[in-house]
Protein backbone atom coordinates (compact mmCIF):
# COMPACT_ATOMS: atom_id res chain seq x y z
CA UNK A 1 0.00 0.00 0.00
CA UNK A 2 1.21 3.55 -0.86
CA UNK A 3 0.02 6.59 1.13
CA UNK A 4 1.39 10.15 0.26
CA UNK A 5 0.16 13.02 2.84
CA UNK A 6 -0.20 16.30 1.45
CA UNK A 7 -0.48 19.20 4.50
CA UNK A 8 -1.80 22.57 3.33
CA UNK A 9 0.10 25.33 5.26
CA UNK A 10 -2.54 27.73 4.85
CA UNK A 11 -5.79 27.84 2.54
CA UNK A 12 -6.20 25.60 -0.14
CA UNK A 13 -6.59 27.07 -3.70
CA UNK A 14 -7.56 25.55 -6.63
CA UNK A 15 -10.27 25.61 -9.08
CA UNK A 16 -12.69 23.35 -10.23
CA UNK A 17 -11.44 21.81 -13.76
CA UNK A 18 -15.27 23.35 -15.76
CA UNK A 19 -15.94 26.10 -13.48
CA UNK A 20 -13.32 28.90 -12.59
CA UNK A 21 -15.29 30.57 -9.96
CA UNK A 22 -15.13 27.50 -7.61
CA UNK A 23 -12.63 25.63 -5.50
CA UNK A 24 -11.50 21.82 -6.20
CA UNK A 25 -12.37 19.64 -2.76
CA UNK A 26 -11.18 17.31 -2.33
CA UNK A 27 -7.92 17.68 -4.48
CA UNK A 28 -8.64 15.13 -7.65
CA UNK A 29 -5.40 12.37 -7.38
CA UNK A 30 -4.95 13.82 -11.38
CA UNK A 31 -4.34 17.07 -9.49
CA UNK A 32 -1.31 15.31 -7.51
CA UNK A 33 -0.01 13.42 -10.23
CA UNK A 34 0.26 16.88 -11.85
CA UNK A 35 1.85 18.19 -9.14
CA UNK A 36 4.78 15.78 -8.71
CA UNK A 37 5.05 15.95 -13.00
CA UNK A 38 6.09 19.73 -12.02
CA UNK A 39 8.60 18.98 -9.33
CA UNK A 40 9.97 16.38 -11.77
CA UNK A 41 10.33 18.59 -15.16
CA UNK A 42 11.67 21.14 -12.66
CA UNK A 43 14.26 19.42 -11.08
CA UNK A 44 15.36 16.86 -13.49
CA UNK A 45 19.64 16.40 -14.13
CA UNK A 46 19.66 18.19 -9.76
CA UNK A 47 18.26 16.50 -6.89
CA UNK A 48 16.12 13.80 -8.34
CA UNK A 49 16.77 10.36 -9.93
CA UNK A 50 15.77 10.92 -13.51
CA UNK A 51 15.24 7.33 -14.61
CA UNK A 52 13.35 6.57 -10.82
CA UNK A 53 11.51 9.39 -10.73
CA UNK A 54 10.23 8.44 -14.12
CA UNK A 55 9.40 5.08 -13.54
CA UNK A 56 7.77 6.32 -10.38
CA UNK A 57 5.58 8.45 -12.18
CA UNK A 58 4.34 5.93 -14.45
CA UNK A 59 3.65 3.59 -11.99
CA UNK A 60 1.53 5.92 -9.88
CA UNK A 61 -0.58 6.98 -13.56
CA UNK A 62 -1.02 3.43 -14.14
CA UNK A 63 -2.17 2.73 -10.50
CA UNK A 64 -5.48 1.50 -9.85
CA UNK A 65 -7.89 4.13 -7.81
CA UNK A 66 -6.97 5.95 -4.96
CA UNK A 67 -9.22 6.14 -1.72
CA UNK A 68 -8.55 9.33 -0.11
CA UNK A 69 -9.28 11.03 3.44
CA UNK A 70 -9.92 14.59 3.57
CA UNK A 71 -11.77 16.50 5.70
CA UNK A 72 -14.93 18.97 5.95
CA UNK A 73 -13.81 22.63 4.73
CA UNK A 74 -15.58 25.67 4.24
CA UNK A 75 -15.61 27.74 1.22
CA UNK A 76 -14.75 31.59 0.85
CA UNK A 77 -17.46 33.53 -1.08
CA UNK A 78 -15.40 34.46 -4.55
CA UNK A 79 -15.03 37.58 -6.21
CA UNK A 80 -13.42 39.20 -9.32
CA UNK A 81 -10.19 40.41 -9.19
CA UNK A 82 -8.74 42.62 -12.31
CA UNK A 83 -5.14 42.33 -11.95
CA UNK A 84 -2.15 43.40 -14.65
CA UNK A 85 -0.84 40.48 -17.03
CA UNK A 86 2.24 39.25 -15.63
CA UNK A 87 3.44 36.89 -18.17
CA UNK A 88 3.86 39.31 -21.03
CA UNK A 89 4.15 36.09 -23.18
CA UNK A 90 0.80 35.83 -22.95
CA UNK A 91 0.16 38.63 -25.60
CA UNK A 92 -0.85 37.65 -29.30
CA UNK A 93 2.06 39.28 -31.42
CA UNK A 94 0.55 38.45 -34.68
CA UNK A 95 -2.31 40.96 -34.95
CA UNK A 96 0.30 43.45 -34.46
CA UNK A 97 3.24 42.13 -36.97
CA UNK A 98 0.39 42.15 -39.55
CA UNK A 99 -1.39 45.52 -38.79
CA UNK A 100 2.67 46.93 -38.58
CA UNK A 101 3.02 45.46 -41.92
CA UNK A 102 -0.19 46.72 -43.52
CA UNK A 103 1.32 50.50 -42.45
CA UNK A 104 4.75 49.90 -43.61
CA UNK A 105 3.19 48.75 -47.20
CA UNK A 106 0.97 51.60 -47.41
CA UNK A 107 3.88 53.74 -46.53
CA UNK A 108 6.06 52.53 -49.56
CA UNK A 109 3.10 52.97 -51.95
CA UNK A 110 2.32 56.76 -50.48
CA UNK A 111 6.43 57.48 -51.13
CA UNK A 112 6.08 56.35 -54.80
CA UNK A 113 2.64 57.55 -55.60
CA UNK A 114 3.08 60.51 -58.40
CA UNK A 115 -0.77 61.03 -58.94
CA UNK A 116 -2.47 63.59 -56.14
CA UNK A 117 -5.75 62.18 -56.17
CA UNK A 118 -3.65 58.47 -55.74
CA UNK A 119 -1.74 59.75 -52.91
CA UNK A 120 -4.55 61.63 -51.06
CA UNK A 121 -6.81 57.94 -51.65
CA UNK A 122 -3.22 56.11 -50.33
CA UNK A 123 -3.35 58.99 -47.10
CA UNK A 124 -6.62 57.99 -46.04
CA UNK A 125 -6.16 54.33 -46.32
CA UNK A 126 -2.50 55.15 -44.04
CA UNK A 127 -4.25 57.35 -41.62
CA UNK A 128 -7.27 54.29 -41.00
CA UNK A 129 -4.28 51.55 -41.24
CA UNK A 130 -2.36 53.52 -38.07
CA UNK A 131 -5.61 53.65 -36.03
CA UNK A 132 -5.99 50.43 -36.24
CA UNK A 133 -2.43 49.42 -35.21
CA UNK A 134 -2.65 51.46 -31.86
CA UNK A 135 -5.74 49.70 -31.56
CA UNK A 136 -4.71 46.17 -31.78
CA UNK A 137 -1.74 47.36 -30.16
CA UNK A 138 -3.69 48.66 -27.03
CA UNK A 139 -6.11 45.49 -27.18
CA UNK A 140 -3.10 43.73 -26.33
CA UNK A 141 -1.91 45.99 -24.06
CA UNK A 142 1.30 46.99 -26.04
CA UNK A 143 2.70 50.19 -27.14
CA UNK A 144 3.65 50.94 -30.53
CA UNK A 145 7.00 52.41 -31.96
CA UNK A 146 6.84 51.84 -35.85
CA UNK A 147 10.77 52.43 -36.29
CA UNK A 148 10.58 49.11 -33.82
CA UNK A 149 9.42 46.21 -33.06
CA UNK A 150 5.91 46.26 -30.73
CA UNK A 151 7.36 46.51 -27.21
CA UNK A 152 5.35 45.32 -24.04
CA UNK A 153 4.50 48.42 -21.35
CA UNK A 154 6.93 47.52 -18.78
CA UNK A 155 5.00 49.42 -15.79
CA UNK A 156 1.95 47.34 -14.26
CA UNK A 157 -0.08 50.49 -14.36
CA UNK A 158 0.21 50.45 -18.49
CA UNK A 159 -0.61 46.25 -18.88
CA UNK A 160 -3.51 45.10 -19.68
CA UNK A 161 -5.94 43.60 -16.70
CA UNK A 162 -7.62 40.03 -16.74
CA UNK A 163 -10.73 39.47 -14.43
CA UNK A 164 -9.20 36.65 -12.16
CA UNK A 165 -11.02 34.71 -9.52
CA UNK A 166 -9.20 32.90 -6.68
CA UNK A 167 -11.83 30.39 -5.15
CA UNK A 168 -10.31 28.22 -2.36
CA UNK A 169 -11.36 26.79 0.90
CA UNK A 170 -10.10 26.23 4.47
CA UNK A 171 -10.26 22.74 5.60
CA UNK A 172 -11.16 21.73 8.86
CA UNK A 173 -8.01 18.96 9.12
CA UNK A 174 -4.79 20.40 6.96
CA UNK A 175 -3.86 17.26 6.13
CA UNK A 176 -4.96 14.87 2.93
CA UNK A 177 -4.37 11.46 2.58
CA UNK A 178 -4.36 9.65 -1.03
CA UNK A 179 -4.06 5.58 -0.48
CA UNK A 180 -3.00 3.24 -3.43
CA UNK A 181 -4.10 -0.80 -2.32
CA UNK A 182 -0.80 -1.69 -4.59
CA UNK A 183 2.71 -2.16 -3.20
CA UNK A 184 4.92 -0.11 -5.37
CA UNK A 185 8.37 -1.71 -5.72
CA UNK A 186 10.98 -0.44 -3.28
CA UNK A 187 12.88 1.72 -5.81
CA UNK A 188 9.75 3.24 -6.90
CA UNK A 189 8.32 4.14 -3.39
CA UNK A 190 11.74 5.83 -2.51
CA UNK A 191 11.54 8.12 -5.82
CA UNK A 192 7.58 8.99 -4.90
CA UNK A 193 8.84 10.08 -1.58
CA UNK A 194 11.87 12.25 -2.80
CA UNK A 195 9.33 14.07 -5.56
CA UNK A 196 6.57 14.09 -2.99
CA UNK A 197 9.20 15.96 -0.31
CA UNK A 198 9.95 18.79 -2.99
CA UNK A 199 6.37 19.34 -3.99
CA UNK A 200 5.73 23.01 -2.21
CA UNK A 201 2.30 23.96 -4.15
CA UNK A 202 -1.04 21.96 -5.09
CA UNK A 203 -2.63 24.21 -7.26
CA UNK A 204 -2.36 28.06 -7.52
CA UNK A 205 0.99 29.44 -6.52
CA UNK A 206 -0.64 30.69 -2.80
CA UNK A 207 -1.68 26.97 -2.23
CA UNK A 208 1.35 26.14 -0.11
CA UNK A 209 2.23 22.27 0.95
CA UNK A 210 4.63 20.06 2.52
CA UNK A 211 4.40 16.46 1.45
CA UNK A 212 5.72 12.78 1.99
CA UNK A 213 4.61 9.18 2.20
CA UNK A 214 4.08 7.72 5.20
CA UNK A 215 4.02 4.36 6.24
CA UNK A 216 0.36 4.19 7.73
CA UNK A 217 -3.08 6.76 8.51
CA UNK A 218 -2.56 8.51 11.91
CA UNK A 219 -4.57 7.10 14.66
CA UNK A 220 -8.24 8.45 14.27
CA UNK A 221 -8.16 8.91 10.85
CA UNK A 222 -10.01 6.69 8.02
CA UNK A 223 -10.14 6.82 4.14
CA UNK A 224 -14.03 8.56 3.63
CA UNK A 225 -13.50 8.94 -0.22
CA UNK A 226 -13.76 5.45 -1.89
CA UNK A 227 -14.16 4.51 -5.57
CA UNK A 228 -17.10 2.85 -5.96
CA UNK A 229 -18.72 2.41 -9.61
CA UNK A 230 -22.53 3.48 -8.16
CA UNK A 231 -20.64 6.77 -6.86
CA UNK A 232 -22.47 10.08 -7.15
CA UNK A 233 -19.05 12.17 -7.05
CA UNK A 234 -16.89 12.51 -10.15
CA UNK A 235 -12.99 12.72 -9.86
CA UNK A 236 -10.32 12.94 -12.21
CA UNK A 237 -7.28 10.64 -12.51
CA UNK A 238 -4.34 10.11 -14.40
CA UNK A 239 -4.25 7.91 -17.55
CA UNK A 240 -1.38 5.54 -18.03
CA UNK A 241 1.56 7.42 -20.07
CA UNK A 242 0.16 10.28 -18.13
CA UNK A 243 3.88 11.83 -18.53
CA UNK A 244 4.34 11.38 -21.94
CA UNK A 245 1.33 13.14 -22.86
CA UNK A 246 1.90 15.87 -20.57
CA UNK A 247 5.32 16.84 -22.22
CA UNK A 248 4.14 16.38 -25.96
CA UNK A 249 1.61 18.80 -24.35
CA UNK A 250 4.12 21.26 -23.14
CA UNK A 251 5.85 21.13 -26.68
CA UNK A 252 2.69 22.55 -28.21
CA UNK A 253 1.66 25.18 -25.10
CA UNK A 254 5.17 26.06 -24.19
CA UNK A 255 3.16 26.84 -20.75
CA UNK A 256 2.00 29.77 -22.20
CA UNK A 257 -1.28 28.48 -24.47
CA UNK A 258 -4.77 27.48 -22.84
CA UNK A 259 -4.08 23.55 -21.97
CA UNK A 260 -6.79 20.97 -21.01
CA UNK A 261 -4.82 18.24 -18.48
CA UNK A 262 -5.51 15.26 -19.49
CA UNK A 263 -7.47 13.08 -16.98
CA UNK A 264 -9.86 9.95 -17.08
CA UNK A 265 -13.02 10.02 -14.78
CA UNK A 266 -13.76 7.86 -11.56
CA UNK A 267 -16.71 7.82 -9.73
CA UNK A 268 -16.21 8.44 -5.72
CA UNK A 269 -18.70 7.47 -3.01
CA UNK A 270 -18.25 9.85 0.22
CA UNK A 271 -18.67 8.29 3.75
CA UNK A 272 -18.98 10.45 6.86
CA UNK A 273 -16.03 12.07 7.97
CA UNK A 274 -13.61 9.75 10.21
CA UNK A 275 -14.31 12.77 12.87
CA UNK A 276 -17.79 12.06 12.94
CA UNK A 277 -19.64 9.55 14.92
CA UNK A 278 -22.21 7.65 12.58
CA UNK A 279 -25.33 8.80 13.41
CA UNK A 280 -29.13 7.51 13.61
CA UNK A 281 -31.18 7.54 11.34
CA UNK A 282 -35.07 7.86 11.07
CA UNK A 283 -36.74 5.20 8.53
CA UNK A 284 -39.21 6.44 6.05
CA UNK A 285 -42.32 4.37 6.61
CA UNK A 286 -44.69 5.95 4.59
CA UNK A 287 -43.34 5.83 0.91
CA UNK A 288 -40.84 3.04 -0.16
CA UNK A 289 -37.54 4.70 -0.59
CA UNK A 290 -36.21 2.13 -2.44
CA UNK A 291 -38.54 0.61 -5.04
CA UNK A 292 -39.46 3.62 -7.40
CA UNK A 293 -40.50 3.43 -10.83
CA UNK A 294 -38.92 6.14 -13.04
CA UNK A 295 -39.75 7.51 -16.22
CA UNK A 296 -37.47 9.83 -18.26
CA UNK A 297 -38.04 12.50 -20.37
CA UNK A 298 -37.42 11.10 -23.76
CA UNK A 299 -35.78 12.63 -26.38
CA UNK A 300 -35.59 12.03 -30.53
CA UNK A 301 -36.66 13.84 -33.35
CA UNK A 302 -40.95 13.53 -32.87
CA UNK A 303 -40.74 14.58 -28.89
CA UNK A 304 -38.17 17.64 -29.55
CA UNK A 305 -41.43 18.93 -31.98
CA UNK A 306 -43.70 18.90 -29.37
CA UNK A 307 -44.03 22.25 -27.22
CA UNK A 308 -44.40 20.34 -23.62
CA UNK A 309 -40.65 18.91 -23.86
CA UNK A 310 -39.14 21.39 -22.07
CA UNK A 311 -42.06 21.83 -19.46
CA UNK A 312 -41.78 24.00 -16.28
CA UNK A 313 -41.86 22.61 -13.11
CA UNK A 314 -45.01 25.09 -12.36
CA UNK A 315 -46.95 22.70 -14.11
CA UNK A 316 -45.53 19.57 -11.72
CA UNK A 317 -49.07 18.82 -10.57
CA UNK A 318 -51.16 18.70 -13.34
CA UNK A 319 -48.74 16.67 -15.26
CA UNK A 320 -48.64 14.25 -12.23
CA UNK A 321 -52.98 14.51 -12.38
CA UNK A 322 -52.62 13.54 -15.94
CA UNK A 323 -50.65 10.55 -16.09
CA UNK A 324 -52.17 9.23 -12.99
CA UNK A 325 -55.22 9.49 -15.10
CA UNK A 326 -53.46 8.29 -18.36
CA UNK A 327 -52.66 4.82 -15.67
CA UNK A 328 -56.41 4.52 -14.36
CA UNK A 329 -57.66 5.17 -18.15
CA UNK A 330 -55.69 2.12 -19.22
CA UNK A 331 -56.46 -0.04 -16.89
CA UNK A 332 -59.83 0.45 -17.59
CA UNK A 333 -59.23 -0.40 -21.00
CA UNK A 334 -57.48 -3.65 -20.11
CA UNK A 335 -60.30 -4.65 -17.63
CA UNK A 336 -57.45 -4.78 -14.68
CA UNK A 337 -58.87 -3.97 -10.94
CA UNK A 338 -55.82 -1.68 -9.84
CA UNK A 339 -55.34 -2.06 -5.86
CA UNK A 340 -56.22 0.41 -3.10
CA UNK A 341 -52.47 1.09 -2.73
CA UNK A 342 -52.64 2.68 -6.52
CA UNK A 343 -55.75 4.46 -7.01
CA UNK A 344 -56.54 5.80 -3.34
CA UNK A 345 -59.89 4.73 -3.33
CA UNK A 346 -61.75 1.81 -1.74
CA UNK A 347 -63.61 -0.89 -4.12
CA UNK A 348 -66.98 1.18 -3.27
CA UNK A 349 -65.07 4.52 -4.74
CA UNK A 350 -64.74 6.17 -1.42
CA UNK A 351 -61.68 7.61 -0.93
CA UNK A 352 -59.00 5.70 1.39
CA UNK A 353 -57.58 6.84 4.22
CA UNK A 354 -53.78 4.65 3.69
CA UNK A 355 -51.26 5.99 2.19
CA UNK A 356 -51.36 4.95 -2.24
CA UNK A 357 -49.25 5.70 -5.09
CA UNK A 358 -47.57 9.18 -5.46
CA UNK A 359 -47.08 10.18 -8.56
CA UNK A 360 -43.54 12.80 -8.46
CA UNK A 361 -42.65 14.95 -11.45
CA UNK A 362 -38.55 15.46 -11.26
CA UNK A 363 -36.99 18.76 -11.61
CA UNK A 364 -33.60 19.68 -12.50
CA UNK A 365 -32.78 22.05 -9.51
CA UNK A 366 -30.29 22.53 -6.61
CA UNK A 367 -27.55 23.06 -9.12
CA UNK A 368 -25.43 25.85 -9.88
CA UNK A 369 -26.92 24.84 -13.67
CA UNK A 370 -30.27 23.87 -12.73
CA UNK A 371 -32.69 24.93 -15.16
CA UNK A 372 -36.13 23.57 -13.31
CA UNK A 373 -37.44 22.15 -16.25
CA UNK A 374 -39.22 18.64 -15.71
CA UNK A 375 -36.71 15.31 -16.71
CA UNK A 376 -38.85 12.68 -15.91
CA UNK A 377 -41.68 11.70 -13.63
CA UNK A 378 -41.63 8.55 -10.74
CA UNK A 379 -44.07 6.60 -9.42
CA UNK A 380 -43.84 5.78 -5.30
CA UNK A 381 -45.66 3.14 -3.85
CA UNK A 382 -46.33 3.28 -0.08
CA UNK A 383 -44.34 1.25 2.40
CA UNK A 384 -45.61 -1.86 2.63
CA UNK A 385 -47.73 -2.50 -0.19
CA UNK A 386 -47.80 -5.75 -2.13
CA UNK A 387 -45.99 -7.46 -5.02
CA UNK A 388 -49.34 -8.41 -6.21
CA UNK A 389 -49.90 -4.48 -5.86
CA UNK A 390 -46.49 -3.57 -7.30
CA UNK A 391 -47.50 -5.91 -10.66
CA UNK A 392 -51.09 -4.83 -10.97
CA UNK A 393 -49.39 -1.23 -11.70
CA UNK A 394 -46.73 -2.62 -14.05
CA UNK A 395 -49.72 -4.34 -15.76
CA UNK A 396 -51.04 -0.82 -16.33
CA UNK A 397 -47.83 0.61 -17.55
CA UNK A 398 -47.88 -2.16 -20.35
CA UNK A 399 -51.35 -1.71 -21.55
CA UNK A 400 -50.41 1.98 -21.82
CA UNK A 401 -47.03 0.92 -23.33
CA UNK A 402 -49.10 -1.62 -25.61
CA UNK A 403 -51.49 1.17 -27.19
CA UNK A 404 -48.40 3.30 -27.35
CA UNK A 405 -47.05 0.87 -30.37
CA UNK A 406 -50.08 0.70 -31.87
CA UNK A 407 -50.32 4.22 -32.11
CA UNK A 408 -49.79 4.91 -35.66
CA UNK A 409 -48.60 8.88 -34.62
CA UNK A 410 -45.95 7.38 -32.30
CA UNK A 411 -44.74 5.10 -34.86
CA UNK A 412 -41.60 6.87 -35.68
CA UNK A 413 -40.95 7.87 -32.21
CA UNK A 414 -41.22 4.37 -31.20
CA UNK A 415 -39.49 2.65 -33.92
CA UNK A 416 -35.99 -0.25 -32.51
CA UNK A 417 -37.36 0.87 -29.44
CA UNK A 418 -37.61 -2.21 -26.84
CA UNK A 419 -39.44 0.11 -24.38
CA UNK A 420 -41.96 2.40 -26.61
CA UNK A 421 -42.48 5.89 -25.47
CA UNK A 422 -45.73 7.36 -23.74
CA UNK A 423 -47.08 10.27 -24.73
CA UNK A 424 -49.02 12.57 -21.43
CA UNK A 425 -51.17 14.85 -23.50
CA UNK A 426 -50.88 18.28 -21.49
CA UNK A 427 -53.24 20.73 -23.57
CA UNK A 428 -52.56 23.33 -25.14
CA UNK A 429 -48.46 22.69 -23.55
CA UNK A 430 -48.32 19.90 -26.22
CA UNK A 431 -47.17 16.54 -25.16
CA UNK A 432 -44.85 15.72 -22.64
CA UNK A 433 -43.25 12.30 -23.78
CA UNK A 434 -42.16 9.59 -21.33
CA UNK A 435 -39.67 6.21 -21.21
CA UNK A 436 -39.45 3.91 -18.88
CA UNK A 437 -36.12 3.19 -17.41
CA UNK A 438 -35.03 0.29 -16.98
CA UNK A 439 -31.26 0.69 -15.61
CA UNK A 440 -29.70 2.82 -13.49
CA UNK A 441 -29.36 6.44 -15.13
CA UNK A 442 -26.30 8.92 -15.33
CA UNK A 443 -28.41 12.03 -14.24
CA UNK A 444 -28.81 12.52 -11.10
CA UNK A 445 -32.12 13.84 -11.00
CA UNK A 446 -33.40 10.54 -11.81
CA UNK A 447 -31.87 9.04 -9.04
CA UNK A 448 -33.82 7.89 -6.46
CA UNK A 449 -31.10 8.40 -3.93
CA UNK A 450 -31.25 11.86 -4.94
CA UNK A 451 -34.68 12.62 -2.73
CA UNK A 452 -33.91 9.51 -0.73
CA UNK A 453 -30.44 10.25 1.06
CA UNK A 454 -30.43 10.28 4.54
CA UNK A 455 -30.35 14.23 5.92
CA UNK A 456 -30.91 16.89 8.96
CA UNK A 457 -32.28 19.61 6.63
CA UNK A 458 -34.93 19.22 3.83
CA UNK A 459 -36.16 22.15 1.37
CA UNK A 460 -38.97 22.05 -0.50
CA UNK A 461 -38.81 22.04 -4.64
CA UNK A 462 -42.41 21.99 -5.09
CA UNK A 463 -44.60 23.86 -2.64
CA UNK A 464 -46.21 22.39 0.06
CA UNK A 465 -50.56 22.60 -0.19
CA UNK A 466 -51.38 23.28 3.51
CA UNK A 467 -53.90 21.47 5.26
CA UNK A 468 -55.79 24.03 6.20
CA UNK A 469 -55.74 28.17 6.06
CA UNK A 470 -53.48 29.76 8.66
CA UNK A 471 -54.70 33.12 7.85
CA UNK A 472 -53.47 36.07 5.85
CA UNK A 473 -49.47 35.80 5.47
CA UNK A 474 -49.70 38.94 3.54
CA UNK A 475 -51.13 40.98 6.18
CA UNK A 476 -49.22 44.45 6.74
CA UNK A 477 -50.49 44.01 10.51
CA UNK A 478 -47.22 42.45 12.02
CA UNK A 479 -49.23 41.09 14.57
CA UNK A 480 -51.71 38.92 12.07
CA UNK A 481 -48.79 38.21 9.75
CA UNK A 482 -46.84 36.85 12.94
CA UNK A 483 -49.87 34.93 14.11
CA UNK A 484 -50.76 33.44 10.61
CA UNK A 485 -47.17 32.51 9.76
CA UNK A 486 -47.16 30.32 13.34
CA UNK A 487 -50.35 28.60 12.14
CA UNK A 488 -48.88 27.89 8.64
CA UNK A 489 -45.33 26.27 11.00
CA UNK A 490 -47.65 24.44 13.59
CA UNK A 491 -49.45 22.87 10.16
CA UNK A 492 -45.98 21.87 9.07
CA UNK A 493 -45.32 20.54 12.14
CA UNK A 494 -48.84 18.27 12.04
CA UNK A 495 -48.02 16.58 8.65
CA UNK A 496 -44.86 15.60 9.97
CA UNK A 497 -46.32 14.02 12.65
CA UNK A 498 -49.12 12.10 10.37
CA UNK A 499 -45.88 11.16 8.10
CA UNK A 500 -44.78 9.25 11.40
CA UNK A 501 -41.41 11.88 11.25
CA UNK A 502 -39.90 13.33 14.61
CA UNK A 503 -40.47 16.69 15.47
CA UNK A 504 -38.47 19.18 13.42
CA UNK A 505 -36.24 21.75 15.60
CA UNK A 506 -36.84 24.05 12.89
CA UNK A 507 -39.26 25.59 9.90
CA UNK A 508 -39.62 28.08 7.97
CA UNK A 509 -42.45 29.07 5.55
CA UNK A 510 -41.77 31.44 2.42
CA UNK A 511 -43.54 32.00 -0.52
CA UNK A 512 -40.17 32.72 -1.99
CA UNK A 513 -38.32 29.44 -3.17
CA UNK A 514 -35.87 27.71 -1.01
CA UNK A 515 -33.72 25.42 -3.48
CA UNK A 516 -32.35 27.03 -6.73
CA UNK A 517 -33.99 27.24 -9.58
CA UNK A 518 -37.31 26.66 -8.13
CA UNK A 519 -39.99 29.30 -9.00
CA UNK A 520 -42.39 30.78 -5.96
CA UNK A 521 -45.13 29.13 -4.52
CA UNK A 522 -47.15 31.73 -7.09
CA UNK A 523 -45.99 30.43 -10.09
CA UNK A 524 -47.52 26.96 -9.33
CA UNK A 525 -50.86 26.55 -10.90
CA UNK A 526 -53.54 26.17 -7.78
CA UNK A 527 -54.36 23.26 -6.08
CA UNK A 528 -56.52 21.64 -6.25
CA UNK A 529 -57.15 22.75 -9.80
CA UNK A 530 -61.04 21.76 -10.35
CA UNK A 531 -62.41 23.92 -7.36
CA UNK A 532 -65.58 22.43 -5.75
CA UNK A 533 -68.33 23.46 -3.88
CA UNK A 534 -66.98 23.21 -0.01
CA UNK A 535 -63.55 22.37 -0.64
CA UNK A 536 -61.78 25.73 -0.73
CA UNK A 537 -58.43 25.97 -2.29
CA UNK A 538 -55.22 25.23 -0.39
CA UNK A 539 -52.63 27.88 0.57
CA UNK A 540 -49.26 27.15 -1.51
CA UNK A 541 -45.89 27.72 0.56
CA UNK A 542 -42.06 26.52 0.39
CA UNK A 543 -40.72 25.39 3.41
CA UNK A 544 -37.37 24.37 5.17
CA UNK A 545 -37.68 21.87 8.04
CA UNK A 546 -34.42 20.98 9.85
CA UNK A 547 -34.60 17.87 12.37
CA UNK A 548 -31.92 16.93 15.04
CA UNK A 549 -31.39 13.60 13.75
CA UNK A 550 -30.88 12.06 9.93
CA UNK A 551 -34.51 11.50 8.34
CA UNK A 552 -34.53 9.18 5.23
CA UNK A 553 -36.81 10.40 2.29
CA UNK A 554 -38.70 10.50 0.43
CA UNK A 555 -40.12 13.66 1.95
CA UNK A 556 -44.33 14.51 0.72
CA UNK A 557 -45.91 16.91 3.09
CA UNK A 558 -49.23 18.92 2.73
CA UNK A 559 -52.24 18.04 1.06
CA UNK A 560 -50.94 17.57 -2.49
CA UNK A 561 -47.97 15.31 -2.16
CA UNK A 562 -49.62 12.14 -4.05
CA UNK A 563 -50.35 14.48 -7.42
CA UNK A 564 -46.40 16.65 -6.79
CA UNK A 565 -46.80 19.16 -4.55
CA UNK A 566 -44.94 18.76 -1.02
CA UNK A 567 -41.60 17.04 -2.79
CA UNK A 568 -38.73 17.91 -0.22
CA UNK A 569 -35.14 17.70 -1.40
CA UNK A 570 -32.35 16.92 1.49
CA UNK A 571 -30.07 19.32 1.35
CA UNK A 572 -26.41 18.54 2.53
CA UNK A 573 -24.40 20.43 5.54
CA UNK A 574 -21.62 20.17 8.00
CA UNK A 575 -23.95 17.53 10.23
CA UNK A 576 -26.36 15.96 7.49
CA UNK A 577 -23.59 15.06 5.49
CA UNK A 578 -23.09 12.17 7.86
CA UNK A 579 -24.42 8.86 6.54
CA UNK A 580 -24.45 5.54 8.90
CA UNK A 581 -22.63 2.58 7.91
CA UNK A 582 -25.84 0.69 7.31
CA UNK A 583 -27.86 3.75 5.55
Amino acid sequence: MLTIEVEYLGRATATQFNDRRVAEWPPHPARLHSALVAVYEEGRGDVLDDAGSRDALEWLAGASAPALYASEASRRAVHTHFVPVNDTTVVNHAPIHNALAKVHALEGELSSATDDRQARKLARKLDTANKRLVATARHQGCAVDKSKEPSLEILPEHRKKQARTFPSVTPEDPRVYWIWPEDPPPSVARSIDALARCLVRLGHSSSLVRARCVQALPDGVRPNWFPDPEGEHFLRLPLPGQLERLETLYIQHQGVEPRVLPFRWETYRREEPAHYEPSPVHRQRVFDPEEWIVFERAEGPSARRDNARHLPMSRAADLARRMRDALLYFADQAELALPESVTGHRPDGSRSDRPHMAVLPLPYVGSQYADGKLRGVALVMPRGASSEDTRALLKSIGAWEDAARRDERMAALNEDLDIPTLPVHMGRAGVFHLTRLLDRTNMRTLRVERWTRPARSWRSVTPVALDRNPGHLFSRDPVKARRASSEAESIIRSACARQHLPEPVEVTVSFAPVVTATPPASAFQPFPAVQRPGKPRRVLVHIAVRFDVLVEGPLLLGAGRYLGLGLLLPVPDALSAEVAHDA
